[in-house]
């Protein structure tokens, strides 16, 4: 791996070191594999270098630690947003446009209630749900 980015091994080694002293407890591997919602021995393949986060798993990671992950396993924010369909990519790039600036607008954290509630009114207005039960994209 280079110098100026590490390997999936070495990021989640130090997000963890950070995460487990929080507050001043010390906390477990096991605690912090229930944190992003995996299991301990999965965690355990992608500390030693073992297996690298796919699907279900990078996205739990990425949830939970930092998007950077997607990076670190060599898939780009633009690839993601590239491979979708072109009428939710506009859909989403809208909703999502209007999600950031009314959080950034109001001061909502991303984990509050109101934020939700601004996500879920911003999928329903541009109709993020409509494109899979539409035939054609």
């Amino acid at each position: 791996m280079s110098a100026n980015k590490p390997s999936v091994s070495e990021w989640l080694q130090a997000k963890f070191e950070s995460w487990r002293y929080q507050k001043g407890v010390k906390k477990t591997l096991t605690e912090f594999a229930s944190f992003i919602g995996i299991t301990e021995q999965r965690l355990l393949t992608f500390l030693d270098g073992s297996a690298q986060p796919k699907s279900d798993n990078l996205a739990r990671l990425g949830a939970a630690l930092g998007f950077e992950i997607y990076d670190l396993v060599g898939i780009s924010p633009s690839m993601i947003l590239d491979s979708l369909p072109p009428v939710f990519r506009v859909r989403l790039s809208s909703a999502f446009t209007e999600y950031y600036e009314t959080l950034s607008d109001k001061a909502y954290p991303v984990d509050s209630p109101e934020a939700q509630v601004i996500l879920q009114e911003a999928a329903h207005k541009y109709k993020l749900t409509d494109v899979f039960t539409q035939k054609t994209c």
